[in-house]
């Protein structure tokens, strides 16, 4: 039930901003960004991790704006 009504939330606030988009659609065009998580151990024997993520598309774009989501670029993070 808890799914169903931020379902419906997410997509009232896609309607308000223009995007009539079903549910079904929605999580199709958020599949299409991947996002890759690699870690290796150093010669100090320091865990480090690097995260990427690709950019999303024109349309994933606006789903995100239209939610306030920001884009968060992981390209090149380092977590120590």
């Amino acid at each position: 039930m808890f799914v169903k009504r931020n379902e419906k939330r997410v997509s009232q606030q896609l309607k308000q901003s223009g995007i009539n988009d079903d549910w079904k659609e929605i999580k199709r065009k958020a599949s299409t960004q991947k996002s890759i998580l690699t870690a290796a151990q150093n010669t100090y024997n320091t865990i480090i991790q690097i995260k990427r993520c690709t950019e999303p598309t024109e349309h994933l774009g606006k789903i995100h704006e239209a939610l306030k989501i920001k884009n968060q670029n992981h390209s090149g993070k380092l977590n120590l």
